[in-house]
């Protein structure tokens, strides 16, 4: 995801010469279904480091509802293209996006990522949302991600999703 050129799926890793795979770090992500949140990564060596981007402190910005969703609507109307991929969790963010693509006509592929081995899953909510929307929901299962040196960090879906667009053809 990249906004406002800051590319927020980025990550710096520390400096290390080492090569030997890091067991924890795939023994975590079997546990948590193929996800990891520590700070843990592929190689023995190399440590996530804390992002340095932060929201302005004590900056609060009052605008109504309705502010909010023309900025939110303008915003789509100037990025959305004819070739727009959604990813839908089921939660508020894209339940927003996605009623807001349907709302203005633009088109766009809805798209939910899910693994049947993950013991949490929102699979039955987008369902829902699906129905309620009368989306066409493609529903990917991703129950495993391939080992390999992560130019992203593993806890924000970016090879999941990368996985899904290239497997399902869909425009990058």
């Amino acid at each position: 995801m990249i906004l406002n050129n800051i590319d927020f799926f980025l990550c710096e890793f520390d400096e290390t010469d080492c090569t030997l795979t890091n067991d924890d770090f795939y023994k975590e992500r079997e546990f948590l279904g193929g996800w990891t949140v520590s700070e843990r990564h592929p190689i023995k060596g190399f440590k996530r480091r804390s992002s340095k981007l932060s929201l302005p402190d004590k900056e609060i910005s009052k605008i109504s509802t309705t502010e909010l969703k023309n900025i939110l609507e303008n915003t789509i109307k100037k990025y959305a293209s004819e070739n727009n991929v959604l990813f839908l969790s089921g939660g508020k963010d894209s339940t927003a996006l996605a009623y807001s693509f349907k709302n203005l006509g633009i088109p766009f592929t809805p798209v939910c990522l899910y693994s049947e081995i993950s013991t949490t899953t929102e699979k039955h909510i987008v369902e829902s949302l699906s129905a309620e929307l009368d989306l066409k929901t493609i529903f990917f299962e991703v129950s495993v991600i391939p080992k390999v040196n992560f130019k992203y960090w593993a806890d924000n879906t970016y090879t999941a999703k990368k996985l899904a667009v290239e497997s399902l053809n869909l425009p990058n």
